[in-house]
């Protein structure tokens, strides 16, 4: 147990000890031969932390259901008397349903607090598959832990286990509630910002009435710029979630390893109810991996978001 706040808050956001972190199958690539590993501690290890920090006694946790969603509240009471209360909530994992959520809503929690935190600053790291498509039981990286320094530990780029400089497009993906809790951000962020309602090209009058003057893409002529659809070519589909694709223009192809970049194309399939039509496949380019090409069509105010000061997807735009 930690004497002042200060040494209380250095245990709890000290850098994870090697032989605590573990590794899942976060996705694997088309062809099922490697799988990015995640890497995560267990609710015991979190534990641990707390009763290291402020003693056995001086924190609690107490759970919620909100909304179908289960959080977890961790209250912890520092040397000096102050309290601080810190909340997250879990999804659901392979395990059973209920204890799965409440362990991932406990370690979310521990997160505010610090505890983890630095996993989320991990390297990709990628191991080889075997034969019934999964890495090796209690697989790590290839010298992991040799000095209890995750920082030294080789990543995986040996010859044992090849990292691909991408992601191989389409990617499968299985079991990633991250992957899909930062696409929902990222599209709710962008869905703040969407009209009312849109006007598509499959509106049609009504028989009664005289139909209204409509231009060559099958729009109203008085429709708002921002409920115009676009017919957006030259789109790479990098991934998807039950919700959203993550499309990038082709000519950005060279940047599909760049996760910062690419983080910025998730789109709401809701929006494009058209869905996306396959015009083109062959290998690619810049890596010389399979790869297939699209079109949809994709509401203006999606469009003109802008992703390093330039709109998002431009309409007749080369895939160069």
């Amino acid at each position: 147990m930690s004497n002042t706040n200060n040494t209380a808050r250095a245990v709890l956001s000290r850098p994870t000890p090697a032989k605590h972190v573990k590794f899942r199958v976060g996705f694997k690539t088309q062809d099922g031969s490697s799988s990015c590993m995640l890497a995560y501690v267990d609710a015991r290890y979190v534990q641990g932390a707390f009763d290291e920090a402020v003693g056995t006694e001086n924190w609690d946790s107490k759970y919620e259901s909100i909304d179908g969603k289960l959080f977890c509240y961790i209250t912890v009471r520092f040397p000096d008397g102050s309290v601080a209360t810190k909340s997250d909530c879990g999804v659901e994992t392979d395990v059973e349903k209920e204890k799965g959520q409440a362990s991932d809503a406990f370690k979310r929690a521990a997160v505010s607090f610090g505890v983890g935190r630095d996993l989320y600053g991990y390297p990709d790291y990628w191991a080889e598959n075997n034969s019934n498509g999964y890495p090796p039981k209690n697989w790590t990286p290839p010298g992991w832990g040799d000095d209890e320094d995750k920082a030294s530990a080789s990543v995986s780029t040996t010859k044992d286990t090849p990292q691909p400089s991408i992601i191989k497009d389409p990617p499968l993906f299985e079991e990633t509630p991250g992957l899909q809790e930062y696409a929902d951000q990222v599209v709710q962020k962008s869905m703040e910002k969407a009209p009312d309602t849109l006007e598509t090209p499959k509106n049609s009058p009504i028989e009664s009435q005289s139909p209204p003057p409509r231009n060559d893409d099958g729009l109203r002529t008085d429709t708002p710029p921002d409920k115009k659809i676009l017919k957006i070519e030259h789109l790479i589909k990098l991934a998807e979630t039950d919700k959203s694709w993550m499309l990038i223009p082709q000519k950005h192809e060279d940047k599909k390893g760049d996760k910062a970049f690419t983080g910025k194309f998730w789109i709401p399939k809701s929006q494009v109810p058209d869905g996306l039509t396959m015009t083109s496949s062959g290998n690619s380019p810049v890596d010389n991996l399979p790869r297939e090409i699209y079109k949809a069509n994709i509401p203006r105010w999606l469009c003109d978001e802008l992703v390093n000061g330039k709109p998002r997807f431009i309409e007749n735009d080369t895939p160069i």
